[in-house]
């Protein structure tokens, strides 16, 4: 995967050299994220967002992104988890530029739905799934907040997506988890021109 995201990289910075500027790109993205949860387990994500950019300062956009993401629950003095799922998203986005130039930080923000993974809990130790363990999956609205810099067509950045708390009700406990998550993301925007 870094890799492909390296060899992606450099051919967007070759093929976008000195063009002029256009207002629509499409930016794709990978990050590692880090839940905020302490019963959830990280994984890495992939993002690709249309943008059209109504100046040189402001970029609206659409981001579809899927996230791998895990969680440990001590139910009943048992230690179940939920193997890595893909959590989806749907957002609409809304990134200002503060430099027109050179090295361009920027803010953001989205709104949209995302759908949550479901399944079974799994129990490492016995190597089994208990029948009554079923975490219900669903779709919550949700907020993200972005910062981070452009360089030519390269981006840089930090994305804290805040989604509400699941509950899941078991026959003897009631497991409440948090599903928000920070993401370290490194993107290219490809289209767009020069800058």
């Amino acid at each position: 995967m870094k890799y492909w995201l390296f060899s992606l990289v450099l051919m967007v910075g070759h093929l976008a050299n000195a063009q002029s500027y256009r207002p629509f790109k499409i930016n794709v993205s990978s990050q590692y994220i880090f839940p905020t949860a302490s019963e959830a387990v990280g994984g890495a994500s992939f993002s690709i967002e249309p943008r059209y950019s109504l100046n040189r300062s402001l970029d609206l956009g659409i981001r579809v992104e899927l996230a791998s993401i895990g969680y440990r629950f001590d139910v009943d003095g048992i230690q179940l988890t939920i193997r890595k799922k893909s959590l989806t998203s749907q957002l609409l986005t809304g990134t200002y530029f503060l430099r027109l130039t050179g090295i361009r930080p920027y803010i953001g923000v989205g709104v949209g739905l995302y759908q949550l993974p479901e399944g079974n809990l799994y129990d490492a130790a016995t190597r089994t799934t208990p029948s009554y363990t079923y975490v219900k999956g669903g779709s919550k609205a949700g907020l993200m907040v972005r910062t981070g810099l452009k360089i030519n067509h390269l981006n840089v950045g930090a994305e804290y997506n805040l989604i509400g708390q699941s509950i899941t009700v078991l026959p003897t406990t009631e497991v409440n988890y948090r599903n928000s998550y920070l993401g370290i993301k490194l993107g290219v925007d490809i289209g767009g021109g020069a800058f």
